[in-house]
């Protein structure tokens, strides 16, 4: 489902109009439209192609291969210093596994002559202690609105800060899945 490639070169995600124009609707999701917010999204890759363990190796990599309109529209709307949740797709264990950052904002896709598509560089901030689950993630009420759970197949997504912080366990002394 995804080809991306890192700094270091090795292959690994795949899936458009500037976000300004939409500043409250990307807001409302969870995207910054400022340096003084920061975003949140939710990353898909197939392990096979690019995991967890080889960001954490790497430290930072470019998030390229996106072909998906949306996803596209999406990745321009990332800013430095946004939260991703780092999601492994298409394996035995589905689910959210880690978290990353944006370390560099949309700038055109090394090797696209047609140079019709962005890419990002995302580093690594940490592991989950626990895989989160999709069957986990469907089952919890607290997550129902969010965009993976209606377009499961969009592989860069908006995530709302509160469905962020349950996951994540920033929701200072709240349930989380965050070990």
């Amino acid at each position: 489902m995804h080809a991306y490639r890192s700094l270091a070169g090795i292959s690994k995600a795949s899936s458009s109009s500037p976000r300004a124009s939409n500043s409250a609707a990307y807001r409302s999701l969870g995207a910054s439209t400022s340096s003084s917010t920061t975003g949140r999204w939710l990353v898909k890759s197939e392990p096979s192609d690019y995991s967890i363990d080889a960001l954490a190796r790497e430290g930072t990599t470019v998030w390229d291969g996106v072909r998906n309109a949306q996803a596209q529209k999406h990745m321009k709307s990332m800013r430095v210093g946004d939260r991703c949740l780092f999601y492994h797709s298409s394996c035995a264990a589905i689910g959210v596994v880690g978290i990353a950052e944006v370390a560099r904002e949309a700038y055109p896709e090394p090797g696209d002559a047609s140079n019709k598509y962005v890419v990002v560089d995302l580093r690594f901030v940490s592991k989950l202690a626990h895989l989160v689950s999709l069957p986990a993630l469907k089952a919890d009420a607290r997550l129902s609105g969010m965009v993976l759970l209606r377009q499961p197949r969009l592989s860069v997504q908006p995530v709302e800060r509160a469905h962020f912080d349950i996951i994540t366990g920033a929701n200072a002394g709240g349930s989380s899945y965050f070990g």
